[in-house]
């Protein structure tokens, strides 16, 4: 099920962020270091796509098709969920479709609607259950807010800071394999929970962290 991806990550991915300062360098996530001493593994094709997650016993594959994208996760050898992505003309994910064990019975299907790139809608649909519909409301091209029935969650940025690669939207969206949210400026937080940014004399993020919350990653990287 597609839920407000923004709250369900926000106590598990608060990350402390190092990169090499040199500008040229192109740099991508090769490992993230928790907290209980577990590590997750990046890695990578030719083309720089990611192609491999390991954490302990699960390992993720990732596999590409023309628009399409294979998100395959196995536990302990066996398959626990895999979904499939097919991105929009912009590299927006436009439906998202994730089945559970290895027989896929049990099966989430979200289908994102967008206004360019702003994704306005997005609807999820079960085997049984009713659908589930969030809103997204957007202002000067940031989403301020998801509506989920009476429901209204609203987000903050900061304005006078450009949205980067490091930032909270990219590490929750990296992880998931697509995104959905591309916004103009960096994002802050909503209800109480505002991110801490440090940035690097040339500009890029450094460390990512929520006064209060204990919890830090560290995220390792290769740059070339």
């Amino acid at each position: 099920m597609q839920k407000i991806l923004l709250i369900v990550l926000l106590t598990g991915l608060l990350a402390a962020c190092k990169k090499n300062h040199d500008k040229q360098l192109s740099c991508r996530l090769t490992a993230l270091h928790a907290p209980s001493g577990l590590t997750t593994f990046f890695s990578y094709n030719n083309e720089g796509k990611l192609i491999l997650e390991e954490s302990g016993k699960s390992i993720t594959t990732y596999t590409y098709e023309g628009a399409t994208v294979t998100i395959t996760t196995y536990d302990t050898g066996l398959i626990s969920r895999r979904t499939i992505v097919l991105n929009n003309t912009l590299g927006l994910a436009a439906n998202v479709r994730t089945e559970y064990g290895s027989d896929g019975a049990n099966w989430s299907n979200t289908y994102h609607e967008y206004d360019g790139d702003e994704v306005i809608r997005s609807i999820t649909t079960f085997p049984s259950n009713s659908p589930d519909t969030v809103t997204y409301l957007w202002t000067g091209h940031n989403m301020v807010g998801q509506v989920r029935g009476g429901d209204t969650t609203r987000f903050e940025y900061y304005t006078d800071k450009p949205r980067q690669d490091g930032d909270y939207l990219y590490l929750t969206q990296f992880v998931s394999g697509y995104e959905v949210f591309r916004t103009k400026d960096l994002f802050k937080g909503y209800a109480g929970a505002t991110f801490i940014y440090d940035f690097t004399s040339d500009g890029k993020i450094a460390a990512l962290k929520v006064p209060g919350i204990g919890t830090v990653y560290n995220c390792e990287y290769q740059c070339k």
